[in-house]
């Protein structure tokens, strides 16, 4: 097409879409973390005339994770080509091969 602008988006929204595809499958990951809060305040009464009210706040956030164990990393470092996922013919993983623990 000779209107379109190289931008793929652009083409898209102009309405000189070529192609479209997506994913099979979308994955959704449950994530999942715990907060830990902590407060204290007191009033102090310095004169007749002057209160002090103070406050201190702590929060704790440790680390999320995910709660159905579907997410990962990837560590080059760790990465052990021997492990790597070998596929079927018709494209989808081979489950009987390296990796795959059942």
């Amino acid at each position: 097409n000779n209107s379109a602008t190289g931008n793929g988006f652009a083409d898209f929204m102009l309405g000189y879409a070529s192609s479209y595809s997506e994913p099979a499958s979308v994955d959704f990951v449950h994530i999942s973390n715990k907060t830990y809060i902590l407060y204290a305040m007191d009033d102090w009464r310095v004169s007749n005339r002057l209160t002090l009210n103070l406050g201190i706040r702590w929060e704790g956030i440790p680390h999320a994770y995910d709660s159905e164990n579907t997410a990962s990393n990837f560590y080059p470092n760790l990465y052990d080509p021997k492990q790597a996922a070998t596929f079927l013919p018709s494209g989808a993983l081979d489950t009987n091969g390296p990796g795959f623990f059942m």
